[in-house]
């Protein structure tokens, strides 16, 4: 029987979900944010061999670099070694916008926080927050009295996901890509 494989690495963590065509969970585990380069393909190889694996879903960004960096290219290697299997993903701001009339709201670093609000993805230190009602991933340490911590549920990934075409690849989106610099002499 064909199973899908959910992955969302947008919460400090990485969660992901195994389910049969009838919508049953078959697996469900978190890696853990500091385990994730060594966890993550590791448990990939094992998920590809324990199952019949028809599609692969993934929350696409926006995420920390090194993290969407190693989840997208693990899951594009799993496309390239099994090409019959599906990909489909998202923005987490498309998908929260299918499910909520909330706002969506990232923490981007320990300074600012990430919210789209008409269309445009924007910058803002907690005390500048608009006063809106956000559902999203803030961390532990921060709390904004409007938030509610998004949880991923069977039927909010079935929604969202069964109605997205295919892609041929993941794409990583970032919350800001890396700026690398060389030490001064």
């Amino acid at each position: 029987m064909s199973s899908f494989l959910y992955i969302n690495p947008i919460g400090e963590n990485i969660d992901y979900f195994v389910f049969d065509a009838k919508k049953n969970i078959q697996e469900h585990h978190t890696i853990i944010s500091n385990d994730i380069s060594i966890s993550f393909p590791q448990k990939i190889a094992e998920l590809s061999k324990k199952y019949t694996l028809s599609e692969v879903w993934c929350i696409e960004g926006p995420g920390p670099f090194t993290k969407m960096r190693i989840v997208i290219l693990c899951l594009n290697t799993l496309k390239y070694i099994y090409p019959t299997i599906h990909l489909k993903g998202c923005h987490f701001f498309d998908l929260i916008g299918q499910i909520s009339s909330k706002i969506p709201l990232l923490k981007a670093n320990r300074k600012e926080f990430l919210i789209q609000e008409n269309g445009s993805s924007i910058f803002y230190q907690k005390e500048n927050l608009p006063k809106y009602e956000y559902i999203g991933y803030i961390g532990n340490e921060d709390s904004i009295d409007t938030f509610t911590k998004y949880k991923d549920s069977v039927d909010t990934v079935f929604t969202v996901f069964e109605s997205l075409e295919n892609k041929s690849r993941f794409s990583p989106i970032y919350i800001k890509k890396p700026h690398i610099t060389c030490p001064k002499k």
